[in-house]
């Protein structure tokens, strides 16, 4: 009878074999991506120790200081909106001016994306084509507007509209969350961008 087994407990050996393998592998991509952000900013990367033989990686993170702003990048443990879908989010501190406000693309996918609206309200630039691909809330339309100026709504938009991220400010927090892992150069590119063009972003709100 035991002989009779042994052929199943192979398959089944090289199968979780083959999953701890495929699990290192997405392990050592994703920490490279985040080793390339924290060597080009001069961040700290924290790579917590596998567990469980190392079937459970948890995810690398950078932190530290940039342009004289607290900042961070890492994948918080529970999913989108508290779903299973994953995401990749970047902080930036900023003053409290009170001012709140999201940006997402235009659509389903972006509304998926978004935070508490609250008391936030759909404000319009009167460009409609940016009015078109993304949805922007804020509880201050008129600080708003002064805010996104031509120049940062391009900028908004070639950082949103493909890549499905989210921007929302919150109390001291100006935050950018990607949905996915870090996983690919694709990746590390866009939030190498976007820490420039938040920076500025944050620079904006604190003048």
């Amino acid at each position: 009878m035991f002989w009779q087994i042994i052929p199943a407990l192979l398959l089944l050996a090289c199968v979780i074999g083959l999953y701890w393998w495929l699990l290192q592998q997405s392990s050592v991509r994703i920490y490279r991506q985040y080793q390339s952000i924290a060597k080009q900013f001069e961040l700290e990367l924290t790579a917590p120790d596998a567990a469980l033989a190392g079937f459970v990686r948890p995810e690398p993170f950078v932190h530290g200081h940039y342009q004289g702003r607290e900042i961070s990048i890492s994948a918080p443990g529970k999913g989108l909106q508290n779903t299973r879908q994953t995401e990749t989010v970047l902080k930036i501190a900023v003053a409290d001016t009170g001012l709140r406000m999201q940006i997402a693309k235009s659509g389903l996918v972006g509304r998926l994306g978004q935070r508490d609206r609250g008391e936030k309200k759909r404000w319009l630039s009167g460009d409609v084509e940016f009015d078109r691909a993304l949805d922007v809330r804020s509880n201050d339309g008129v600080r708003l507007a002064m805010l996104l100026s031509l120049e940062m709504q391009q900028k908004m938009r070639a950082l949103l509209e493909s890549s499905g991220a989210t921007l929302y400010l919150g109390g001291s927090v100006l935050a950018l969350a990607r949905p996915g892992l870090l996983g690919d150069e694709a990746g590390s590119k866009f939030f190498k961008e976007a820490v420039d063009v938040l920076c500025h972003l944050a620079d904006l709100l604190d003048a």
